[in-house]
């Protein structure tokens, strides 16, 4: 259980009731939190055409990445984080979760050319991900876990600077 808390139009949030999604249903709709249902921010995520072919996917932001980071210092290394999201916003459309997944693949096969270089992917379905005390509505961590997270980049860069050495 969670401390639920609405955030509305104007930006300003307010505690509401302490909720558990298996007995108050009006904090959950359909997997996503009333709050944000309310607000009208509930958006589309990560749109494939279910025609598309995905072998021959362009990812023209990584190819930009790939092409600044050649022009970067020798010896910079490349950290990619994924950052969690409540469960019930990961994709479940197949063409969705495959195009997510070769994106995923190019940015992690890009980020280890780098020395010391690497991604840790949080964008998966995980006990952290199912912990609705984890996040502030779908897409927003809470502290704890962003400190996880930063410790465990921290971790790959002194990995880095010590093989550096």
């Amino acid at each position: 259980m969670d401390l639920c808390r609405e955030r509305c139009a104007h930006r300003s949030s307010r505690p509401r009731e302490e909720i558990d999604p298996k007995v108050n249903r009006a904090a959950f709709i359909g997997g996503t939190f009333a709050a944000k249902l309310r607000c009208g921010v509930n958006r589309s995520r990560f749109v494939v055409a279910p025609d598309t072919d995905l072998s021959a996917r362009a990812f023209p932001a990584i190819d930009q990445l790939a092409a600044e980071l050649a022009a970067a210092p020798a010896g910079t290394p490349l950290v990619v984080v994924f950052p969690p999201v409540y469960y019930a916003a990961l994709p479940t459309a197949p063409q969705r979760i495959a195009a997510l997944r070769e994106c995923k693949a190019r940015l992690a096969r890009l980020a280890a050319r780098t020395p010391g270089g690497g991604s840790l992917d949080y964008l998966v379905d995980t006990p952290l991900t199912r912990d609705q005390a984890s996040f502030q509505d779908l897409d927003h961590i809470r502290a704890p876990v962003a400190r996880q997270i930063e410790q465990a980049i921290a971790g790959m860069l002194k990995g880095a600077s010590a093989a550096s050495r």
